[in-house]
């Protein structure tokens, strides 16, 4: 699950389960397919939070300026 919390929250842009808990998986699928609208809004907050922080060019611009000496 590593990097996964630090992408989704919970409620916000999505499902978070415990690990290894199949019935809270299958409650969270569930939810999902049973309320269209939250699932559309999840996905595009989902798709906002990617494109604000983790932008290949933001990214990689912060990169070269952590690597640029002086």
């Amino acid at each position: 699950h590593s990097g996964i919390p630090e992408l989704v929250v919970d409620g916000e842009n999505g499902w978070l389960v415990p690990e290894r808990d199949p019935d809270a998986l299958a409650a969270a699928i569930t939810a999902a397919l049973g309320d269209e609208a939250r699932y559309r809004r999840y996905a595009e907050r989902s798709r906002a939070t990617v494109e604000a922080r983790f932008d290949e060019r933001r990214l990689n611009a912060s990169l070269e300026r952590l690597l640029q000496p002086g």
